[in-house]
């Protein structure tokens, strides 16, 4: 808990910084609030962890590039899904089928290949299909 204690400080000191920086809209400031919301999900903040991640995404996909407000709106999926909140997690993931990302963390990693990043997503679907939860996704 320590540790995430100390990465939610100075991440909310690196965004004050891009804030005075430059500005509340800015790219910069984007991966800031991005960063910020990893953190609270990470210690099940997700109020302000919403709050954070949907500045993120306001600003990603008015100004790109799509990937990075990929990024933003999985993290935010994330969220929802820790509260139940299925069908928006699946909105998020699905508003822009031509970028999506996975959330499977070792499914991004470079080292593996593109059929084992798949195959762990796979296995991530069917077990949301199995656990009753692929209706409300």
């Amino acid at each position: 808990a320590g540790d995430d204690e100390d990465s939610e400080q100075r991440h909310r000191q690196a965004l004050e910084l891009k804030i005075a920086n430059f500005g509340t809209d800015s790219l910069n400031t984007a991966f800031g609030y991005n960063a910020l919301g990893e953190a609270l999900l990470r210690k099940d903040e997700f109020a302000e962890a919403e709050e954070v991640l949907i500045k993120a995404i306001v600003i990603r996909e008015a100004k790109g590039p799509a990937f990075n407000a990929a990024v933003s709106r999985e993290n935010l999926a994330c969220v929802y899904e820790t509260q139940g909140r299925w069908a928006q997690a699946k909105e998020l993931r699905t508003r822009n089928r031509e970028k999506m990302v996975c959330s499977h963390y070792k499914a991004s990693n470079p080292v593996n290949s593109i059929r084992a990043s798949l195959t762990i997503c796979l296995a991530v679907s069917r077990d949301n299909v199995l656990d009753g939860r692929a209706d409300e996704m």
